[in-house]
C-alpha cells in the first residue's frame, strides 16, 4: 500500500529527528548547523544523514574519523518507520477528518513515547518534557474516539485505565521509595491507562512484567556484574507492551484463563 510504504519513509526521517532531540536534550553544547560525528566533531553532510541508508552505507562507521557510529541511529529510525506503517494498516480506510486527526495524534504518540523510551535506555530518566505530549496525545486520541462513535464511554474507559495503570506504578514508585520504580515510569502509566482502557491495560502492565522479568533473568545469567539491586529502566518493558498490545490481539490473562481451564 502506497500510504503505508510514505508512512514508512516518513516515520524514519521523523525517527532521524528524536535521535538528534534524544542525544542533545538536557545537555549543552556548542551551536552548530548540521549534525556531526559525536567522535570528531566534524559535520555531516546532507547524504550522510538519509535515515538508515546513510547507516548502512557508511558501514556503520564516521566517513570523517572512522569512529563506530552508534546502532540507536538506524533502529530508532526503522522502529517508528514500522510504527507509522502499521498505524496507517489499522487506521485505513479514514471515514473523517476526525479520524484523520486521530490518526495523526496516533502517530504523535508513538513519536513521544520512543523519544521517552530511548532516553530512559540511555539515560534511566523520563524528562517530563517527553512524557507530557505522550500523556496529551494518548487522551486526545481517546476524546476523538469519543467524538467518532458519539458515545461517551471511552472517556470514563480512559480516566478508569488512567486511574488504574498509573495508580498502581504511583503504588510501587511510593512502596519503594523510588527505588523499584521511578516516578517518571507513573506518567507512562497514566498515558497507556487512558490510551488502552482499563480492560486492556490490564493485559499491557501484565505483559510488561513479564517482559521485564524475562530479561532481568536473562540479564543476571549472562551479565555477571547485574545483581538484583542492579538499575534498569522500565519504561523500554512497557513500549514493547503497548506495541504487542496495540498491533497483536495476544491477550496474557486470557492466555492465563486458558492455561488454568485446561489443568
Amino acid at each position: 500500500m502506497f500510504l503505508a510504504t510514505f508512512a514508512f519513509v516518513f516515520g524514519t526521517i521523523v525517527g532521524s529527528f528524536i535521535n538528534v532531540i534524544v542525544l542533545r536534550y538536557g545537555f549543552t553544547e556548542a551551536k552548530r548547523s548540521r549534525s556531526g560525528c559525536m567522535a570528531c566533531g566534524a559535520q555531516l553532510h546532507w547524504y550522510e544523514l538519509v535515515p538508515v541508508i546513510s547507516f548502512v552505507v557508511l558501514r556503520g562507521r564516521c566517513g570523517a574519523c572512522g569512529s563506530t557510529l552508534s546502532p540507536q541511529y538506524p533502529l530508532v529510525e526503522l522502529a517508528l518507520g514500522t510504527l507509522f506503517a502499521g498505524s496507517v494498516l489499522l487506521a485505513y480506510p479514514f471515514a473523517t477528518l476526525l479520524s484523520v486527526v486521530q490518526f495523526i495524534l496516533t502517530l504523535i504518540f508513538w513519536a513521544s513515547f520512543l523519544a521517552l523510551t530511548v532516553y530512559d535506555v540511555r539515560h534511566t530518566l523520563v524528562p517530563v518534557a517527553f512524557a507530557v505530549p505522550t500523556v496529551l496525545s494518548a487522551a486526545s486520541i481517546r476524546i476523538a474516539e469519543a467524538v467518532l462513535t458519539g458515545n461517551i464511554f471511552p472517556l470514563y474507559d480512559a480516566m478508569l485505565g488512567a486511574l488504574l495503570f498509573g495508580g498502581f506504578l504511583l503504588f510501587l514508585f511510593l512502596i519503594t521509595r523510588g527505588r523499584g520504580m521511578g516516578f517518571g515510569d507513573v506518567y507512562v502509566g497514566v498515558a497507556l491507562g487512558l490510551l488502552f482502557g482499563i480492560t486492556q491495560s490490564l493485559d499491557v502492565a501484565t505483559l510488561a512484567f513479564w517482559i521485564g522479568a524475562a530479561i532481568g533473568i536473562a540479564l543476571l545469567a549472562l551479565k555477571k556484574s547485574a545483581t538484583m539491586k542492579s538499575e534498569v529502566p522500565f519504561v523500554p518493558f512497557l513500549f514493547l507492551a503497548a506495541v504487542i498490545g496495540m498491533f497483536t490481539a495476544f491477550s496474557p490473562l486470557s492466555f492465563i484463563a486458558a492455561l488454568m481451564a485446561g489443568v
